[in-house]
């Protein structure tokens, strides 16, 4: 009967515990991102910039350039950001929106986010090899109808410095 009693006591524990944990936090830090989402592209990069270390200046980069050397079709973009280091680095920052009725544009733009990944690692195998290290963890992650690129030495402090800024 003890036993019996025991166990019901732990049943009720662990499901009291459940019922109180707001199962956000992930392991790596920060916090799923909520719902809905109320930023611009520019202000989302600019807090990267201004969050997460950097080694080399960061300088906005203008959103038909950035079409371009991607191969995203721009006009069913309806926001972006996007800054580059100087070229002494892989650096950047790019974040992409579309309207809900492009959101199948969203895997385009993913792809051509790892399309450049990969177009970077080649670039900077030979020019400098150093900067391999951050190219081949990049953080690429989906926010609702929007794409963020990052490359940066850490990776989890951008990802941190992003779940911060759409949780605030």
């Amino acid at each position: 009967m003890k036993k019996l009693i025991i166990g019901i006591m732990i049943v009720m524990m662990v499901f009291g515990i459940t019922a109180c944990s707001d199962g956000g936090s992930e392991e790596g830090g920060g916090t799923e991102p909520p719902a809905t989402y109320d930023f611009t592209a520019s202000e989302l990069a600019g807090y990267i910039s201004e969050n997460v270390a950097f080694n080399d200046f960061m300088e906005e980069v203008d959103p038909q350039t950035v079409y371009e050397l991607y191969g995203i079709d721009g006009s069913k973009v309806s926001d972006s950001c996007t800054y580059f280091s100087t070229g002494a680095t892989a650096e950047e920052i790019s974040v992409m929106s579309v309207a809900p009725e492009n959101a199948d544009m969203l895997g385009d733009i993913n792809r051509a986010f790892n399309k450049r990944i990969e177009d970077q690692i080649e670039s900077f195998t030979d020019y400098v090899p150093a900067e391999l290290d951050k190219l081949n963890k990049p953080l690429i992650m989906e926010i609702g109808n929007s794409v963020v690129m990052v490359v940066c030495d850490d990776p989890d402090q951008a990802k941190t410095a992003i779940l911060d800024f759409i949780n605030q």
